[in-house]
């Protein structure tokens, strides 16, 4: 069961599909091919979008979010909301 330990403290599960926690994040420029690969094909869009896409973690305790920083790493960037303090 893949997890991902939050600087807060919380274990967040990433098991679950979909799993609430986990987002993507598509540049606009590759949506627009998105989009437009739409007209030609379903899966030629299927694929375009799981290839730009960037896998984001969510901590729904303290809000951080847990950037990937590229598809076969377990590296993240973790961005921390303002009002938060950095331990």
């Amino acid at each position: 069961m893949p997890k991902l330990s939050c600087k807060c403290g919380t274990v967040i599960d990433l098991s679950p599909i979909p799993c609430p926690n986990e987002w993507s994040l598509i540049a606009s420029k590759d949506m627009e091919e998105v989009f437009d690969a739409l007209d030609e094909s379903a899966s030629r869009a299927e694929a375009l979008l799981e290839n730009a896409a960037v896998g984001v973690v969510v901590c729904d305790v303290c809000g951080r979010y847990y950037i990937s920083k590229g598809k076969d790493s377990n590296a993240y960037v973790v961005l921390v909301p303002e009002d938060q303090n950095e331990p």
